[in-house]
């Protein structure tokens, strides 16, 4: 049809190509006239009627049991942890001290044998005692050898490692 066409004048083809258009839009409105004619209504169903679900039951006032099933997860409302600062054998426990227990405030949870007790803070006691006859010690010598520098220099200041400065910061740390 293309090729027709070209062959066509100007003239010609202004006029052809429009009574061609309409002629495919007749042609299409005449064939869907006839194709809607041929349809057969679908068939009429009756309305059906659905009667409610309903479930009607006799109350009668007394006192009745309920089971409730679910499923979920129980969590505490409060949760300890119990860190030892000193060890030692437990020689009493709160009755309640397990899974699920309760307790207030204050209350005694374990009770630890005081001889362990005892003994570690007479080492921490005598620890200490040592750091602190360490201190004067270190304190003494220093003082000597500032004493010293100033006899042999002077007024000149003293370095920090003829004076022991390293070893007295280290002794009052302990």
């Amino acid at each position: 049809m293309q090729q027709v066409l070209r062959r066509l004048d100007s003239a010609q083809r202004w006029v052809l190509q429009p009574l061609f258009v309409v002629l495919v839009i007749a042609g299409g409105f005449i064939g869907a006239q006839k194709l809607s004619a041929r349809r057969t209504p679908p068939p009429r169903k009756a309305d059906a009627v659905y009667a409610p679900l309903v479930e009607v039951a006799a109350v009668s006032v007394g006192r009745h049991g309920i089971v409730v099933r679910g499923n979920g997860e129980l969590a505490a409302r409060t949760r300890i942890g119990l860190v030892a600062q000193v060890g030692g054998e437990v020689i009493a426990m709160h009755p309640e001290l397990r899974a699920g227990g309760r307790f207030r405030a204050g209350e005694l949870l374990l009770k630890l044998e005081p001889r362990e007790y005892e003994l570690s803070l007479a080492h921490a006691e005598a620890d200490i005692a040592a750091a602190e006859t360490g201190l004067q010690e270190v304190l003494a010598r220093a003082a000597a050898a500032q004493a010293e520098w100033r006899a042999l220099q002077g007024a000149q200041p003293a370095p920090p490692l003829v004076v022991l400065e390293p070893q007295v910061a280290e002794a009052r740390a302990r």
